[in-house]
């Protein structure tokens, strides 16, 4: 097979070799994000290949960020297209929320020579991490700030207890936090923000309860089961009044749990998710969420990992991302007809 030139695809995306050879070396930025979204998708189906080892061998670059994340992640194609707009390829690895795979996965990127590292969620010990990373630019999107690169942190145990306050502002006192078991940082931060907000509340609560998922199932059906096992020893009298689920995925799965054990959300019970998602503007009812700005953050994780990558040797960043409430129709005051 012929190998693939800049001519080749600029015929097919209705371009100059110029333009096609200023995107794909990195230098798109005075062109429509359309136009190089077009070009870059055209140089992909033709399956286009720089020589990135006599580019490398020139420059000392491989154009190749690593990326990262957990085992779920949201918006990989927003940041494949940031990268490449900049001339970048994006490398993806998952760690599975396990420190040994994190530190195998950026041992593994720095041994194929990447140029820098976005890493969201990592599991490890910092030192061990800043050791394997050495020096390479990195952004660290987590829950906390970490002291040797550049860190956006997602405030999520707010987020959990901004989630939580809105319950018992509106008067519920027996509420059930349903998450995974605690064994990820972000899994701690969450349950740790529902019971500081139930330990601080005003008026004292009458029953906390909180129900682990199990890891092998998805979110949805994992939260269906657990609820649906759950609801069949609630009585009229001591039952639960609210849930607060660690995402939308979660709160999906018990609202249908609740409507199989014939309880209506919001009039007899309510639910918020202490991670807003997009199922959650679209399920069947939608859901009152806090929402972390995730997409956000990891937007200008993006660019200030660019901003590395072009020189920058300011000062180490530290930025914080506080939560908001999206108040939908899943909450509403509690009524007390199950005071007993």
């Amino acid at each position: 097979m012929p190998q693939v030139n800049l001519k080749d695809i600029g015929q097919r995306a209705g371009c100059s070799v110029s333009t096609v050879s200023h995107i794909l070396a990195g230098r798109g930025q005075r062109y429509a994000d359309e136009t190089c979204r077009q070009v870059v998708e055209v140089a992909r189906q033709l399956g286009y290949r720089a020589n990135q080892v006599a580019r490398g061998l020139r420059s000392q670059k491989t154009n190749v960020i690593g990326l990262v994340v957990p085992e779920f992640f949201f918006r990989l194609d927003e940041i494949e297209h940031t990268a490449a707009k900049h001339g970048y390829r994006v490398q993806m690895a998952a760690h599975h929320g396990d420190p040994a795979a994190t530190e195998g996965v950026l041992a593994d990127f720095v041994a194929r020579q990447v140029d820098g590292l976005l890493v969201c969620y990592p599991e490890g010990d910092e030192a061990n991490l800043s050791s394997i990373v050495a020096g390479k630019p990195t952004v660290i999107v987590d829950v906390a700030a970490w002291t040797w690169c550049d860190s956006l942190v997602n405030e999520i145990r707010a987020a959990a207890r901004l989630a939580t306050e809105h319950l018992l502002q509106l008067g519920h006192r027996r509420l059930v936090y349903l998450g995974p078991a605690a064994t990820s940082a972000t899994a701690r931060e969450r349950l740790i923000g529902f019971e500081e907000a139930t330990r601080t509340a005003v008026v004292p609560l009458d029953e906390q309860l909180v129900l682990s998922l199990p890891e092998e199932k998805h979110p949805c059906e994992a939260a269906e089961q657990v609820v649906r096992a759950a609801s069949a020893n609630w009585h009229d009298k001591r039952r639960p009044t609210a849930l607060v689920a660690s995402n939308c995925e979660v709160a999906v799965g018990a609202l249908v749990a609740l409507g199989q054990a014939g309880l209506r959300v919001p009039d007899e019970f309510s639910i918020v998710a202490a991670m807003d998602q997009m199922i959650g503007r679209y399920s069947a009812v939608p859901l009152t969420s806090a929402t972390d700005h995730l997409y956000q953050i990891v937007a200008d994780a993006m660019q200030q990992l660019l901003s590395r990558l072009r020189g920058d040797e300011s000062d180490r960043v530290l930025r914080r991302y506080a939560p908001d409430l999206l108040v939908r129709n899943s909450s509403k005051p509690y009524d007390g007809r199950y005071e007993s």
